[in-house]
């Protein structure tokens, strides 16, 4: 595979075949929107770990859903407080359901926030007993709702207390 160009200011590099090569760790928020949901569709936990958690913000809302669920286990503590409150909600229920409960944990108050009814009765039983009294009290009226039986009895008093 040999390099024909590289177009000033993006990093991705065109082959002789006509592939695209995206160099993740060369993303920022600017450049990572030319990446494809095809591209971001095929993401390996190698490739996630080379975006800087600086490029997160710059994702659009169909580059986070394309997320693959098998990539979300790896995202760091980083790149999970970059995600911004438009982004938050974009995320499908089969990522939610993928997030480890540490991950779960750093989320910010403000992140949690943005969680809809649908995506927090995705939340299984240990992403509900993760959850910090901070996260808790962020959550909206209408999220929490639509939790069930199984998760309700997931809550710790203190985090019933913080409601």
């Amino acid at each position: 595979m040999s390099e024909i160009t590289r177009l000033s200011g993006t990093p991705m590099t065109y082959t002789a075949t006509g592939a695209t090569v995206v160099d993740f760790a060369a993303l920022d928020t600017a450049t990572i929107r030319t990446v494809t949901t095809a591209e971001i569709a095929s993401l390996t936990t190698a490739d996630l770990a080379l975006i800087s958690a600086d490029a997160f913000p710059g994702m659009t809302t169909q580059q986070i859903s394309a997320l693959p669920t098998t990539v979300i286990p790896s995202l760091s503590a980083d790149q999970l407080t970059a995600l911004t409150s438009t982004q938050i909600p974009a995320l499908r229920t089969a990522q939610i359901k993928a997030l480890t409960s540490d991950q779960i944990t750093r989320f910010e108050p403000p992140q949690i926030s943005r969680i809809s009814a649908v995506q927090m009765k995705s939340f299984g039983t240990d992403q509900i007993a993760a959850l910090t009294d901070d996260q808790i009290s962020s959550i909206s009226f209408t999220a929490l709702q639509a939790l069930d039986t199984i998760q309700v009895t997931a809550l710790s008093n203190a985090q019933i207390a913080s409601l």
